[in-house]
């Protein structure tokens, strides 16, 4: 996850002990999402973390893809694509779509994601940090 970071700063410093806190919270509260690796022939290529969001606007549960990572030399070879074409296959019945954020300075991935069917929301997001 650190090296998701590394790549792409989020803008807020980012450390194993956050890591830790998400893991051990999904772990204790499935209900609020999951983490899953990316694996091939039995070794992790990549991970996703699924956020559970009741969204009244859409009427359901709208699943937030917080996070996907692939190592640099997976990239390119249509496992992005596959993830995201099987999440999709595989929402549950209550959820209405698919969410995500691509931060400013990675265009490749806002052009990978739009290709996947994925558009702007007419909302921006903003955060207030305690």
């Amino acid at each position: 996850m650190l090296a998701l970071y590394a790549e792409d700063s989020p803008g807020e410093p980012m450390d194993a002990g956050k890591i830790r806190r998400t893991l051990r919270t999904l772990e204790a509260h499935p209900d609020k999402g999951r983490v899953r690796l990316i694996e091939v022939d039995g070794a992790c290529i990549g991970y996703l973390i699924l956020i559970d969001f009741w969204s009244n606007e859409y009427g359901g549960d709208l699943l937030t893809l917080d996070e996907l990572y692939l190592r640099p030399e997976w990239r390119g070879r249509g496992f992005g694509r596959a993830v995201i074409e099987h999440l999709v296959a595989t929402l549950p019945q209550a959820a209405v779509g698919l969410q995500l954020e691509v931060s400013p300075q990675n265009p490749r991935a806002a052009s990978f994601y739009r290709r996947l069917g994925f558009r702007p929301m007419r909302n921006r997001p903003l955060v207030r940090l305690r």
